[in-house]
């Protein structure tokens, strides 16, 4: 049983490749948010970071920040545990003697002595999710309550850092720059917190990481998942090792153990239907640019009757119309034409026919891509299987019949916008 899982932020939650959360974590964050599961979001990033998350709708239990020097829920704040005067007074003496860009951190700032190329590149990885900073005088700055440092320096060098702040850590979860914090600080601390807090036993508690930082953190709960973008002293201390942020690491591993159900999965393609490189979860939102196929299909006997069905009154979405077609999205891994026989097989049982692809339509505003059948089958008509929740009755009209009823107000009128064409080659017979 899991009733909190903790999480960080970059590289775990935030794709560095999308700068986004992507569709398959959102729907496990809304799954487990619906069975009631606790979220904690444990990040090396300040407390704005519960502003970012809240954006893509989700209000996290908690927030562990500043690699746990800031810990709060709500308004009630659980932890605060600013550098030493002392340790920052040190750090000057670190700045001054190898020249390197510093970050300095409080609960609603974040400051820089100086922009160096590897402050830079950083900048450019965060892109839009970058938190904003000013520039100050060092000297000036550390009269301030700083919660952490972020320097700009090679890892060969973090072990100076101890000789100019003896009270004080150093974490790494990136090549570029390390993390400093207080000695006795680190996400464990939160992790501790928390589950006192809600009262909740470690071993019902679970954590996804990536970086150095997140070695603490897996440690402190029931289990540790590290993501497959983890370095390789990061997976080593974890009790698994589940996919890529951006392979759904976190959909797969939540899946894997039972906690959030399967989603129906789709491809997520550019407006060309090139793969962009990842999966959406059906229910939830789609990226800007994004799109998702859609098929459907007429179907026409070789008697020359057409097939008619009636949506079932339970359906969200027109319940009670009638419709000329089967449809629905196309699966993950599904070509067009598989999609398209699966679904007239769901919704009708019919088995056999042939397949011609009459039109495509791309509509930015539904993020979907339709691709639009004719079905010319011989199946006994009198074999249609109607699918439960989907369905509640059928017709064969012959041609005079259905161009008739196309036109009736009790027909989905949507589907036969996109026929036009074909419906003008009926009347022309």
């Amino acid at each position: 049983m899991v009733s909190i899982v903790f999480f960080d932020v970059d590289g775990t939650l935030l794709s560095h490749k999308t700068l986004s959360i992507p569709p398959t974590t959102l729907y496990a964050l809304k799954e487990l948010q619906n069975k009631g599961i606790k979220l904690i979001a444990a990040t090396g990033r300040g407390p704005s970071v519960a502003v970012l998350l809240k954006d893509y709708g989700f209000d996290f239990d908690g927030f562990i920040t500043l690699n746990g020097q800031y810990v709060f829920t709500g308004d009630q704040v659980l932890l605060e545990s600013p550098l030493r005067k002392d340790d920052l007074r040190g750090l000057l003496g670190l700045l001054e003697e190898h020249q390197i860009t510093c970050e300095f951190i409080g609960k609603d700032f974040l400051s820089r002595n100086f922009t160096s190329d590897e402050a830079k590149e950083i900048d450019d990885l965060l892109g839009s999710t970058l938190t904003d900073h000013y520039f100050e005088d060092p000297e000036k700055t550390i009269e301030k309550e700083v919660y952490q440092l972020n320097l700009y320096m090679p890892k060969e060098l973090d072990h100076i850092v101890s000789s100019y702040m003896p009270n004080s850590r150093v974490l790494r979860w990136h090549p570029l720059f390390n993390d400093v914090i207080s000695k006795e600080g680190g996400k464990h601390r939160g992790v501790e917190l928390f589950l006192d807090y809600f009262g909740i036993p470690k071993e019902e508690s679970l954590a996804f990481g990536d970086g150095g930082n997140d070695i603490d953190l897996l440690r402190a709960t029931g289990e540790g998942v590290a993501m497959g973008n983890a370095a390789d002293e990061v997976k080593v201390q974890a009790d698994d090792v589940t996919a890529s942020v951006d392979e759904d690491g976190i959909y797969q591993a939540l899946v894997k153990r039972q906690i959030i159900p399967p989603a129906e999965l789709w491809d997520a393609l550019n407006e060309d239907e090139s793969p962009a490189g990842f999966l959406l979860a059906r229910h939830t939102p789609i990226p800007k640019d994004i799109y998702h196929l859609v098929v459907e299909v007429i179907v026409r006997h070789t008697n020359g009757k057409f097939l008619v069905v009636q949506r079932s009154y339970d359906k969200k979405q027109a319940p009670g119309f009638f419709e000329a077609s089967a449809s629905g999205s196309a699966l993950h891994g599904e070509t067009s034409l598989e999609a398209v026989k699966r679904e007239l097989l769901e919704e009708t049982g019919i088995k056999e026919g042939r397949f011609t692809l009459q039109n495509r339509n791309v509509y930015p505003e539904l993020h979907s891509i339709f691709h639009s059948y004719l079905c010319e089958t011989d199946q006994d008509p009198e074999s249609i299987l109607l699918q439960e929740g989907e369905t509640i009755h059928y017709e064969w009209m012959d041609k005079d019949e259905f161009l008739a009823f196309t036109e009736s107000p009790k027909m989905l009128p949507y589907p036969l916008e996109r026929r036009k064409e074909y419906l003008e080659e009926l009347r022309r017979e």
